[in-house]
């Protein structure tokens, strides 16, 4: 059964994980002590293997006649036996192995392999096989000669392995992308090739990343056939809903969709992720030093803020997604395109006035089609009020083909409507009365005709009123466009509604159709709901009818601009970010973390032509990309540099969404995220940073570690950058931190929902 088709009426609520309070006894052999934490977590999965109850859920039902609603006279035979007939059906889950969830960064891994160890007081042969992402292939090899003074034997496509001896545990490590391999799953299932490796024990780094195909191969045909304990390591486990936590119990062959119809089913649900889970670490200190937070704010130049107004208006209007609005907060162009802002702004400028020749072209069009069809509509049917409509366009178009049999129409319909009074809604009933009255007396064969003219002439003018809507919108797109880019360059302005001169950060223009007005004159004319100049009009109380021109504090560098020109304001302040960093301590290291690969392109392309070192771990220098062994070497490169080193690659470049959990990069000190990270839901887009941040803020830092956010102001990520600045916080609790708030608006607008348990991320954007 697919979890994402489960539904329960319980009300929705966060579910929450338990932690272990007793410890257990170092295992002999291990080279390296466990911090108390790690001794509770040691604990838990030691009792999870041995011999515990089973978990039991189940669901009840009363028996009585069935009276909806209940009569009279049942209520009173309950009350006259006292007891009641209720039938309890519970079914036994047997599960070896769980979830361990404990804190990004706590010691895992550690703890995983203390958990081997622990193996050798038992007489018979263990293996233990450890799936983890490729990039930290390396990471868990050198994890087994820290803790075990011996390696892993790492695994290919065959899981080819040496038999197991006797009272030695045998340690085997894998990619886990076997898991999805096309090829492996087309020969046999993985389930079906692990049962042959006879394996103790199976753990599985990143749970969390692990799509619901790969589950699926884990996934044991019942828990007889499933000897071996089943782990899972995550440090941001998904318990959104009941879904979530059904997907995860499946994994372990426990079956919660029975009971997703039940009114207790949310706690069935948490009774099973009790069994299941556990997460110790929630309030130990990672690192004795502080966390620095700062925001890294920054304005558009102009060209780069007519650019993004032109597209939130095309996100207000569902012509943009929210994660292409979010991309252009951090560079004007969604694709790889080499220019500049300036080129592209114009560009546009005639891709727009281009758009709207061609809408006007359409609308001539459609007016001679209209026009060549009016005789024909007023012998037939008499219909004044398509050609009145009809004489109106032509003049707003500027062109009048047979203007002569607009003209006559529009004066016979302006006749019936003078005869009606002032309520033209009324003469258009009575014309269209009368020309229904006409049709009916009209021949069959005549009345034949007039009805097909008369559709005909109705299809055409809906043909029309497109055409129209069309003209409109790219003259509104034309006139905004110019306007901003004008309105931000041009020193000399006066306001026409208050006359004042205001600077070029005090101008605004209505969205809706382009008029330049002060700040304070657009703002009252957008709460009023109607433009001054054209009538057009305005949606009350919405922010996004004024546009401000430029936002305050925008100076464009001109010294450097013809350098950064192509990569945007953004860019150029993360490559000068990097550079004072690298000023201030040589050898500190940073990981720059970017959700899209468009994005992260430009980044590698900035950073190789401001001369910052730097590798990724997605792509080569030459565009390939990397398979998860080429991976795992470029994070040894980056991990294993000297602490004293000034050489090599000052940068790593990371993926936010593929690349950000799991890799100790504790030789980093600086977290630099380009952008707010955009997923599915608010949680899980801070959980998704939480990992981020967890490569260099766990067990094992030495230094101070620093976390710059860098946000667009007047754009749709500041208020996202704010939000994940404060849940993040809230979940990690580890170490003390200094940061920096956002914009005053920012926080406004955070405090006002503070309440909320998620957010809509439309709701963000428009």
């Amino acid at each position: 059964m697919d979890p994402e088709l489960l539904e329960t009426q319980a009300a929705p609520q966060p579910f929450q994980l338990l932690s272990h309070l007793e410890e257990a006894e170092a295992p002999e052999g291990l080279q390296l002590p466990l911090r108390a934490h790690q001794l509770q977590s040691l604990a838990w999965m030691q009792a999870c293997e041995g011999e515990r109850e089973p978990l039991l859920l189940g669901a009840s039902r009363e028996f009585l006649p069935a009276l909806q609603p209940p009569h009279a006279a049942q209520q009173a035979l309950v009350e006259a036996v006292k007891c009641r007939a209720v039938a309890r059906v519970q079914r036994a889950f047997e599960v070896r192995g769980g979830v361990l969830a404990d804190q990004v960064g706590s010691g895992k891994t550690a703890v995983t392999l203390a958990l081997v160890v622990s193996d050798r007081n038992s007489h018979q042969a263990s293996r233990t096989l450890v799936l983890a992402p490729g990039r930290l292939l390396q990471q868990w090899q050198h994890e087994a000669w820290k803790f075990l003074d011996r390696g892993m034997q790492v695994l290919d496509e065959d899981l080819r392995v040496a038999p197991v001896e006797p009272g030695e545990p045998q340690l085997l490590v894998a990619p886990v992308e076997l898991l999805s391999s096309k090829r492996r799953l087309e020969e046999d299932s993985f389930a079906t090739r692990l049962r042959r490796l006879q394996l103790s024990r199976l753990v599985v780094d990143e749970f969390h990343e692990l799509s619901d195909g790969a589950l699926a191969q884990l996934r044991p045909p019942s828990p007889a056939t499933a000897p071996m304990a089943l782990w899972g390591l995550t440090g941001t486990p998904a318990l959104e809903g009941f879904g979530s936590v059904a997907r995860l119990a499946q994994v372990f062959a426990v079956e919660l969709g029975v009971f997703r119809r039940q009114l207790d089913a949310a706690a069935l649900a948490q009774k099973a992720l009790d069994y299941l889970a556990r997460a110790q670490g929630a309030g130990c200190r990672l690192t004795s030093h502080p966390v620095h937070e700062e925001l890294v704010t920054l304005h558009h130049t102009p060209a780069e803020r007519a650019l993004y107004a032109q597209h939130a208006a095309e996100a207000r209007k569902g012509r943009l997604a929210a994660p292409e609005l979010l991309q252009l907060c951090s560079h004007f162009h969604l694709t790889e395109k080499d220019t500049d802002a300036e080129a592209e702004s114009a560009q546009l400028l005639r891709a727009r006035q281009d758009a709207k020749a061609t809408a006007k072209e359409w609308l001539a069009l459609a007016a001679a089609k209209v026009a060549q069809q009016v005789p024909r509509m007023i012998k037939a049917a008499e219909s004044e009020v398509l050609a009145e409509q009809y004489a109106q366009l032509l003049a707003e178009v500027g062109t009048a083909p047979h203007a002569e049999h607009a003209q006559l129409a529009g004066a016979r319909a302006a006749g019936a409507r003078q005869n009606a009074g002032r309520h033209e809604r009324e003469a258009d009933a009575l014309i269209l009365e009368a020309m229904r009255v006409e049709e009916a007396s009209e021949e069959s064969q005549g009345a034949s005709q007039g009805a097909e003219v008369f559709g005909d002439g109705l299809e055409l003018l809906e043909d029309l009123k497109q055409a129209k809507e069309a003209f409109r919108q790219r003259s509104c797109e034309v006139a905004f466009l110019s306007a901003m880019l004008d309105a931000a360059e041009n020193q000399s302005f006066r306001c026409p509604i208050c006359l004042n001169e205001p600077e070029p950060t005090e101008r605004a223009i209505l969205a809706a159709c382009a008029h330049l007005f002060c700040l304070q004159c657009a703002s009252t004319l957008a709460r009023r709901g109607e433009c001054a100049l054209c009538r057009q009009t305005l949606r009350k109380g919405e922010a996004a009818e004024v546009v401000r021109v430029r936002e305050p504090g925008a100076v464009e560098e001109q010294l450097e601009r013809k350098r950064w020109g192509r990569f945007g304001s953004k860019i150029f302040q993360v490559v000068r970010k990097l550079h004072k960093i690298e000023e201030q301590d040589p050898r500190a290291r940073a990981i720059v973390f970017v959700q899209w690969a468009a994005l992260r392109r430009k980044l590698a392309a900035a950073f190789t032509e401001f001369q910052v070192p730097f590798v990724c771990l997605e792509e080569a220098a030459d565009g390939r990309a990397l398979n998860f062994w080429e991976r795992d070497d470029v994070v040894g490169s980056f991990q294993n540099a000297p602490e004293d080193s000034t050489q090599g690659p000052k940068v790593l470049l990371l993926s936010l969404q593929d690349a950000a959990s799991g890799t100790n990069l504790t030789r980093a000190n600086h977290v630099l995220f380009v952008h707010p990270m955009l997923a599915k839901t608010s949680r899980l887009s801070v959980a998704y940073e939480q990992q981020a941040l967890g490569r260099c803020l766990r067990l094992g830092q030495t230094r101070p570690v620093y976390l710059w956010r860098f946000v667009t102001l007047g754009t749709a990520e500041e208020d996202l950058s704010y939000r994940h600045q404060q849940e993040l916080w809230r979940g990690l609790s580890d170490a003390p931190r200094h940061r920096r708030a956002a914009s005053a608006s920012a926080e406004a607008a955070a405090r006002e929902r503070e309440s909320e348990s998620d957010v809509d991320l439309d709701d963000l954007f428009w």
